[in-house]
């Protein structure tokens, strides 16, 4: 359940029930499957033996081709882009392909909201969009290496549920999510490529971290609720799951100050936005929303101009993420290669743009050290999860 600026028209989901739109429903081939268990097994699903493998794997198990699907061969980039014939248009999720999931807003008199997914090197084609069956609102805000999506939608009946898509056929494929002991708001936000989900709900009165393993969505479920010697939290929202099982996401401690947060190995990390950035940050205003494997996090912050900024950092080194001049940025996910994905609103036009940067072969995830590609190709040093001696056992996910 990842909660978003209301200030600036970022729904938040949070606040769920009181900001979904009630919208015609557009005509769905048909309602998702019963289904609560998926395919992801050892034998068929995980790629542990080679990059080509991999490119294998994806192919017989009819996922985007290759995997990951595109490479921009290194080149950075940045560029803002739109899903055709959007009024609006937000990203989230990032794999290592660069295939980018989020969601957008139609142009049409009851102003929809569909999931989107891109894949490709052009940013003006290469969206098809991502629409469960019989709903009437979809979000996508995770992705994994494996052409895996998650995210939310309401039902025609107006509730809420969490959705795993598992292959690339967009108009089917689709199983529901419900945490049990939820009693609203259940958004799934990461997926890593072993298939471990992370997310949040609402149940009690308080918004709760979860992370589900294994392939049956009816049971697998734990709760993450930040917790330290000094800090009393109240809500806790996991937004992403990287490669190596670490989960980021953002606390509301007993002030109801936010805080950036990670997850790893049992330990929990705050992150929060140093004042010596410019602009500087408001005290208790930070919300992490994406991570990988190399410690790298991505989210934004609110300064003393009132004004959101993103951030990118790396330990204690923190960078404010822009998007042309004048526009407010919001980063919401990024991959092992270090390319971060998320939104940028231009008040010249009062429009929000989806939004990517692609960092170039070589460079630092956080500006500061040698990297490579991580892209999937076959002669990927990086092998992500191909070499045998490789420690993180689990796969990258975008973050929604």
């Amino acid at each position: 359940m990842r909660q978003r600026k209301m200030v600036f028209g970022v729904i938040s989901l949070s606040l769920m029930l009181s900001v979904m739109l009630v919208v015609t429903p557009a005509a769905r081939p048909s309602t998702p499957t019963g289904n609560t268990t998926w395919s992801l097994s050892p034998d068929h699903d995980q790629d542990d033996r080679g990059s080509q493998n991999r490119y294998d794997v994806c192919k017989q198990n009819h996922r985007p081709r290759k995997c990951p699907t595109v490479s921009t061969g290194g080149v950075a980039a940045t560029v803002t882009f739109d899903v055709p014939g959007a009024a609006l248009t937000w990203a989230f999720g990032i794999n290592n392909a660069d295939a980018i999931v989020g969601y957008y807003q139609d142009a049409t008199a009851g102003a929809a909201y569909h999931g989107f997914i891109h894949q490709g090197t052009s940013y003006t084609t290469g969206f098809t969009t991502v629409d469960v069956p019989g709903s009437i609102l979809t979000y996508a805000q995770g992705i994994n290496d494996l052409g895996d999506i998650v995210g939310i939608y309401e039902d025609a009946a107006g509730t809420t549920h969490g959705f795993l898509h598992h292959g690339t056929d967009y108009t089917q494929g689709y199983l529901t999510i419900n945490v049990p002991g939820a009693e609203c708001c259940i958004s799934p936000n990461g997926i890593a490529n072993d298939g471990t989900i992370a997310g949040t709900y609402g149940g009690k009165g308080h918004i709760r971290g979860f992370r589900h393993a294994g392939t049956d969505l009816t049971t697998g479920y734990s709760t993450i609720d930040y917790a330290s010697a000094t800090v009393t939290s109240t809500d806790t929202v996991a937004n992403a799951i990287d490669r190596s099982g670490g989960v980021a996401g953002y606390y509301f401690d007993q002030f109801g100050k936010r805080h950036g947060f990670v997850l790893r190995s049992g330990t929990f990390s705050t992150v929060d936005a140093p004042g010596t950035l410019v602009p500087a940050p408001m005290a208790g205003t930070t919300q992490v929303y994406g991570t990988n494997s190399l410690g790298v996090v991505v989210g934004y912050y609110l300064d003393s101009g009132f004004q959101y900024d993103a951030f990118q950092a790396q330990g204690t080194t923190f960078k404010v993420v822009t998007v042309g001049t004048g526009n407010i940025v919001f980063a919401y996910g990024i991959n092992e290669n270090g390319d971060v994905v998320g939104e940028v609103y231009n008040s010249a036009t009062a429009k929000y743009h989806g939004f990517a940067i692609i960092a170039a072969t070589g460079t630092a995830a956080a500006g500061t050290a040698t990297r490579p590609t991580g892209r999937g190709d076959d002669d990927d040093e990086n092998h992500h999860r191909d070499n045998d001696n490789d420690n993180n056992e689990h796969g990258e996910a975008g973050g929604h």
